[in-house]
């Protein structure tokens, strides 16, 4: 009824009750699309007072700074909202923000996205320090651009999400992408540039949404030599930029879509000649690789395989060259930042050959978050699975490598499986064990059975211990039986020696030549040898 329709004035009547769905539908459909004006006239056509239109004045108002005459108007209204006292003391100390929350609470949710807006514009506007009328007039490119500026692993994600989210004009998703290509290279070329943490990375792809692949394209496009190798492989020039000669077979208008994407005298407008691999200077490696390793995780988010397989290829092309230059660090932080570990288990082979592994093996001694140890034991696992399969006789690496990432729990299961291995590789001959390389192999037995009986303890596998310690027992009664055996062989030779000569008795060839033999003293100490 009327009595229920909060925002009509107590003079209408008859049948504009009826309108007032549609009308206030209206109103608010233009006030989200920031046509205050033209809601205004709507509203004062049909003399129809609208609080949502009132508060969302206040509100532009406020964040204008005349947070003074917002509050002026709003008490004198014919219906005044209830006002939050505090609030409106912060606003008189400088704090507006908090005024503006307090007015958006109290509209409608028909508005909402209006009042989402204001309150990202202004957090924007004091974000980059420009002022909040502007801030609606600048291209979203720019705004973007000094929203990530100087670093953007430092910058506020969240608040350039929402800008994008509730920015009012279309998005030109491939003009952001260059956009944030651009930053993202500056990031690695200045000043202070460092490797980018994998959950800053993430979030810094996500900031286009479902078009990441755009974001990766244009990356991989600042790298010359991924360009000529993608033209090479495909014919074309890999990425969403045209070949020259689709580029000159294309109009004014087309060619200058890309270039215009940023504002002018932004350090985001790059035209397209300047992407060109013949006129664009390579990157430093570290750049290079920071660029690979963005592409990657946009082409993941993007769920594109080919792409990543484009970039897999071209990566193991490129790491010749890194060896060359002996920048072994590279290549670890591919591995780490890139878990392609099937496709890339090359780059272990290369590290083992050139004793660098152990720039791999010191990740596994720092203290990491639990994401990243999930990444590290995968990495770990990857790596034992390959030195297992290409270095199986170098047991010494594999339990440095295990040790090192803390797996003593597979580790006992490697060491227990060498043992057997030892213990069948004997075979049953009596003759094969009591000799000394059975010995050897039999004390090798031993010392893995009680390592690995200790680490399944450490591990709390009490039954596996057991197992270990009583294998061990046989492999010492074993042993200490082969002991004896050998030891007694050895003293039947030395008496088979000392009884030689005296079965031959004085008149044997040797007898004379020895009782003729002086005497001669070995030293001091009267040590006497005949």
């Amino acid at each position: 009824g009327a009595a229920n329709a909060p925002d009509r004035v107590p003079e209408q009547r008859g049948p504009q009750c009826e309108l007032l769905p549609f009308l206030e539908t209206a109103i608010s459909s233009l006030i989200n699309c920031d046509e205050t004006s033209w809601a205004g006239q709507l509203a004062s056509g049909f003399g129809f007072e609208s609080s949502d239109l009132r508060l969302a004045r206040a509100m532009e108002m406020v964040a204008s700074g005349h947070h003074r005459e917002a509050l002026s108007e709003l008490r004198a209204a014919p219906q005044p909202p209830p006002l939050d006292v505090a609030a409106a003391e912060a606003a008189e100390g400088g704090d507006v923000e908090r005024l503006l929350q307090s007015l958006s609470t109290q509209c409608s949710s028909r508005i909402s996205l209006y009042c989402r807006r204001r309150m990202v514009f202004f957090s924007v506007s004091r974000a980059i320090g420009m002022d909040y009328c502007e801030v609606s007039q600048v291209d979203i490119g720019e705004l973007l651009d000094r929203l990530l500026s100087p670093q953007p692993y430092v910058a506020d994600m969240v608040l350039c999400r929402s800008l994008l989210a509730c920015y009012p004009r279309p998005l030109n998703k491939a003009a952001l992408a260059q956009v944030l290509a651009s930053r993202f290279l500056r990031s690695t070329l200045g000043p202070g540039a460092r490797e980018w943490p994998e959950d800053k990375l993430d979030e810094f792809v996500s900031l286009l949404g479902s078009s990441q692949e755009q974001l990766g394209d244009a990356a991989l496009c600042r790298i010359p030599n991924f360009r000529q190798s993608s033209a090479a492989e495909d014919g074309k020039v890999f990425g969403m930029l045209p070949t020259p000669e689709e580029e000159g077979r294309a109009g004014p208008s087309e060619r200058a879509e890309l270039e215009d994407a940023a504002p002018p005298g932004s350090e985001a407008s790059i035209p397209l000649r300047g992407l060109d691999p013949e006129g664009q200077e390579e990157l430093p490696f570290e750049c290079e690789v920071e660029v690979l390793i963005m592409a990657y995780h946009a082409y993941v988010q993007a769920c594109r395989e080919q792409s990543i397989g484009e970039l897999l290829r071209f990566l193991r092309d490129r790491v010749d060259l890194y060896l060359d230059r002996r920048r072994f660090p590279l290549l670890v932080r591919l591995l780490v930042a890139i878990p392609e570990y099937h496709a890339m288990e090359y780059m272990f082979g290369h590290l083992v050959h050139h004793g660098r592994l152990d720039l791999l093996l010191e990740l596994g001694r720092g203290k990491q978050d639990s994401c990243a140890a999930a990444r590290k034991t995968a990495l770990a696992v990857a790596l034992v699975r390959y030195l297992q399969d290409h270095f199986p006789r170098n047991l010494e690496l594999l339990v440095q490598v295990h040790l090192c990432f803390n797996m003593e729990a597979q580790l006992a299961c490697l060491l227990e499986h060498k043992a057997q291995k030892l213990v069948h590789g004997l075979g049953r001959k009596w003759e094969r064990i009591c000799s000394e390389s059975g010995e050897e192999q039999l004390i090798m037995c031993l010392s893995l059975y009680l390592q690995c009986s200790r680490f399944f303890l450490q591990g709390k596998r009490y039954q596996r211990h057991f197992i270990a310690n009583e294998c061990a027992a046989l492999i010492s009664l074993q042993l200490k039986a082969v002991q004896i055996h050998l030891a007694a062989s050895l003293q039947e030779q030395q008496n088979a020696k000392r009884e030689a000569p005296e079965e031959g008795g004085p008149d044997a060839p040797g007898a004379a030549a020895s009782a003729s033999l002086p005497e001669v003293s070995l030293g001091s100490g009267g040590a006497k040898a005949e």
